[in-house]
């Protein structure tokens, strides 16, 4: 019975003209992606599916939890429908690209038809009109597959998500109108159907319940709120929403996760999100001007929608906020307003069929032509963006290429340290923001690859014949062999280092200074004593100027008395481009507190976080964790003895 219905909904509403012609527009607007290749996210993707193909062929249960329900890129996702789906992409084209962006842009067709029918329902034409004469419909339809805001969800494999739970969000509410015209089971089922897809696809479906509740007050306001109607409407859906959570909670661990949590950046930032995306690619920054301006359109619009009993204008000014809520809590990014951009289109092309603005008669042709001028503008422009997008993955792809060409083979555990790989590309499309380490493994085919990248080149010194050095320059790769070289010179001369800033606290405290839970800091018999009354006693060291590629050990002589006989002192570092210390920058040391002196010697190059060109300008001395008695004779800070020509020369 199920299969008979479906099949006399396809017959019934499938127009083959429309959807040809919806087709051919995303073909030719999408022409470029076709000849492209993957960037930044894509590759983590790739890499658990290439990695682990085998495992989730087979079922295994380790496999299944990494990739439908694991952290992807430190994020944590539950959209087991769009992981099933590049499941079954990757097992139909492995790593060819061509195939996941036909996969996208069918998607995004479905999605384009699904939006040409449910406008069809909101505009509601006379019955018996045929689709391809309701002007208003195609063009919404038309409008919608060409706006350049989708790029990002239509060419990047990993953004699919969006288009994903678009189709099935976009079906639930077409369903959802059907039923409360027609008073049909069948079509409440499918929409409670599509509505838990659209959730399993991603989690921005949850707010579809409040556009039903919008579409219901704007369009059945006769009988929207008899109680008991209304109860009976939405219980089914009040259900799934916990039941979804549950099941979160029972394989995350937790209701969210990265992806689903509050950032702070606050109503502003995804207000100027809002207006970006809806106006997207003819606006740049959003000012406080250009918000008002938006603001007062909006309002106009709203006015004209209701002076014109336009309710359809109304429900696509609201369907963009409401859809687009959600991201609030996390990044308001352009892909994630594909859902939000149906609104946009439907508004348009509504404003545009308008017959009569005022007393003012709009001429066919005139509406015409301002319909296809936002359309060629629109489509142009998504062209041309699509074209961006295919130079991003271009310059992804020369940079790993590059990389085998000049090292074909690499042992298992190699090292590669790259400088300069781009996050983006000048127009903001993104490169590697993040999956490079991936994309490097999948072209040598080595998970185990160590695949670093900074700023600067660090100082490493353990494992010289297993490093390898590059500097990129946007796409032009070049080995820095001259870095290792140098690097294993500094290693072979670690042993010969002279002192470059010595600090004798026979008189005084040299410029030290006490920061953080210390007491009594004063000199007394020729050493720098003083008392912590808290587990993060430290002091400051005056301004020095060493070299990190040339910094040796540090070495301190002191003594401490503590309740425990051992404790942990650490030393923090500062370099000239650092507004503070750093956190993450330290280096460990084991204290005796016997009340007797000991000399330490503290290694910053052993932690790797030094970095080739930095000038260290400050230290932090945290001399124990505990409370205690502390004093400090000298303080010293070695440098190793290199020359040019790499010999081991103190100069």
């Amino acid at each position: 019975m199920q299969n008979f219905r479906l099949q006399d909904f396809v017959q019934r509403h499938l127009n083959i003209p429309v959807f040809a012609a919806l087709t051919v527009v995303v073909a030719i607007v999408y022409l470029p992606s076709f000849f492209s290749g993957f960037i930044s996210d894509d590759f983590d993707f790739l890499h658990i599916l290439v990695f682990n193909s085998r495992e989730l062929v087979n079922g295994d249960p380790a496999a299944w939890d990494e990739w439908f329900l694991r952290s992807i890129n430190g994020y944590v996702y539950f959209r087991p429908f769009g992981h099933a789906l590049a499941l079954v992409d990757f097992l139909v084209w492995n790593v060819h690209a061509l195939g996941y962006h036909i996969t996208s842009a069918l998607m995004h067709i479905l999605a384009t038809f699904a939006v040409c029918l449910l406008s069809r329902e909101l505009i509601h034409p006379p019955r018996g009109t045929p689709l391809t004469t309701s002007r208003t419909v195609v063009f919404a339809a038309l409008l919608f597959a060409v706006l350049p805001v989708h790029v990002d969800a239509v060419t990047q494999f990993a953004a699919r998500y969006d288009v994903v739970c678009a189709f099935w969000f976009f079906l639930s509410v077409f369903f959802f109108i059907r039923y409360r015209r027609g008073r049909k089971l069948s079509n409440y089922l499918w929409t409670l159907a599509s509505f838990t897809l659209a959730l399993l696809s991603k989690e921005l479906a949850l707010v579809l319940p409040i556009v039903l509740v919008a579409y219901d007050a704007l369009y059945h306001s006769n009988d929207f709120f008899h109680i008991g109607a209304l109860i009976r409407r939405y219980a089914a859906f009040a259900l799934i929403v916990p039941v979804y959570f549950s099941v979160r909670v029972f394989f995350l661990g937790r209701v969210a996760a990265r992806g689903l949590e509050y950032l702070g950046e606050g109503w502003q930032s995804w207000l100027d999100a809002t207006v970006y995306h809806t106006f997207f690619p003819a606006i740049g920054d959003v000012t406080p001007e250009l918000l008002a301006l938006a603001c007062l359109i909006a309002l106009l619009l709203v006015l004209f929608a209701v002076w014109r009993a336009r309710r359809e204008m109304i429900f696509g000014i609201l369907w963009i906020p409401i859809t687009y809520l959600p991201t609030i809590t996390t990044n308001a990014s352009d892909y994630s307003f594909y859902i939000a951009s149906f609104g946009m289109a439907l508004v348009a092309a509504s404003a545009i069929n308008s017959e009569r603005i005022a007393r003012f008669a709009i001429p066919p042709r005139l509406r015409t032509a301002v319909a296809l001028a936002l359309f060629a503008a629109y489509g142009v422009g998504t062209f041309q963006w699509d074209g961006e997008y295919r130079r991003a993955t271009e310059v992804a792809s020369a940079i790993v290429d590059q990389v085998k060409r000049f090292y074909p083979v690499l042992a298992l555990d190699a090292r590669l340290v790259f400088v300069g790989v781009p996050d983006k590309l000048p127009n903001d499309i993104l490169v590697y923001r993040s999956g490079f380490g991936a994309a490097v493994q999948l072209v040598y085919g080595n998970p185990q690859l160590q695949v670093s990248r900074f700023q600067k080149f660090p100082v490493w010194l353990d494992k010289p014949d297993r490093t390898f050095f590059f500097l990129v320059d946007h796409r032009r790769v070049s080995p820095r062999e001259d870095i290792g070289r140098d690097l294993g010179a500094r290693q072979k001369c670690a042993s010969t280092q002279t002192p470059r800033v010595e600090w004798n606290f026979s008189t005084d405290a040299q410029g030290w200074e006490a920061w953080n839970e210390l007491e009594n800091l004063r000199v007394r018999d020729g050493a720098l004593t003083m008392r912590a009354i808290g587990n993060d006693p430290n002091l400051g060291s005056p301004v020095i100027e060493v070299p990190a590629f040339n910094f040796g050990d540090i070495e301190l002589t002191m003594r401490a008395r503590a309740e425990q006989p051992s404790v942990q002192g650490k030393i923090y570092w500062q370099a000239q481009d650092q507004k503070d210390f750093s956190p993450n920058l330290f280096q460990t040391f084991a204290v005796n507190a016997d009340d007797q002196w000991h000399t330490y010697r503290v290694d910053l190059a052993a932690t790797g976080k030094l970095f080739i060109g930095d000038q260290i300008v400050r230290l932090r001395l945290d001399p124990i964790n505990a409370p205690g008695e502390v004093e400090i004779k000298s303080i010293r800070v070695s440098t190793v003895c290199l020359t040019a020509q790499g010999t081991c020369e103190c100069r």
